[in-house]
């Protein structure tokens, strides 16, 4: 399955590590290798297999409710809090 990131970004499922929120991203030092990567605007940050960061600016909620994404593989989401 692919995951539409935005942005005509896509991803397929099989390489994705992860979909994270650029705010949260920015939060914490730890995460600073990522900073360069994240320009304005961009709201979503997605790492894959080979380590490749991918942004966009859509929102990282709007992915994860797309249809596509069923709820047992997500981790976190906002319905989790």
């Amino acid at each position: 399955m692919f995951i539409h990131l935005g942005n005509n970004i896509t991803i397929s499922d099989k390489k994705l590590v992860g979909i994270f929120n650029v705010e949260t991203i920015l939060k914490s030092q730890e995460n600073s290798r990522f900073f360069s990567n994240i320009n304005d605007g961009d709201k979503l940050i997605a790492i894959d297999i080979f380590n490749k960061t991918i942004t966009s600016s859509v929102s990282p909620f709007t992915v994860i409710k797309r249809d596509s994404l069923l709820d047992e593989d997500l981790i976190w989401s906002n319905d989790n809090d």
